[in-house]
């Protein structure tokens, strides 16, 4: 979900508030902004963003260029869920905004809704294999989740990730 509200400029410095939530994507923005009475042509040609909601942090500026921003959530919405999760993931892990959370989403390795201590379970699981049990049991699972948090693997609210 990704939405904005579009504010006509020239009529709110006119003291009146003309403006209405626009889903984004948008097939056509020209509309949308003619729909506010905006238009390259016209006595009010500027607008300006007044509010926004998305899942994905993105902050909107009041000025934000309306065709980038159209993008982005097409690009957004282009996602399966599981590169939603791994993006806000990467994001809550880096700080870093969505738009580069985007362009590096194959540099990250995203484990969904486990924990530190289950990933390095696996992880131990993946590498001891075909050893005896009895190996498991000397085995300090939360020692090692420890280890991989300080090689760079981070828990997060939907999981954990890390940059591999």
């Amino acid at each position: 979900m990704f939405r904005i509200y579009l504010t006509n400029l020239g009529k709110y410095n006119e003291g009146e508030l003309v403006g209405k939530w626009v889903d984004l994507p948008s097939g056509n923005i020209t509309e949308e902004l003619a729909s506010v009475g905006v238009t390259s042509q016209g006595r009010y040609q500027e607008y300006f963003i007044t509010d926004f909601e998305n899942s994905y942090g993105v902050k909107v500026d009041e000025y934000e260029n309306l065709e980038e921003l159209n993008d982005l959530a097409a690009m957004l919405e282009g996602l399966d869920e599981y590169e939603k999760e791994k993006i806000c993931a990467i994001i809550e892990a880096t700080g870093c905004d969505v738009t580069e959370a985007l362009k590096n989403l194959d540099c990250y390795t995203f484990y969904p809704g486990q924990s530190l201590l289950e990933v390095a379970q696996d992880l131990a699981a993946e590498m001891l294999e075909g050893l005896p049990e009895i190996v498991f049991s000397y085995f300090d699972y939360n020692a090692f989740a420890y280890d991989l948090e300080i090689g760079g693997y981070t828990e997060v609210s939907g999981g954990v990730v890390t940059l591999y």
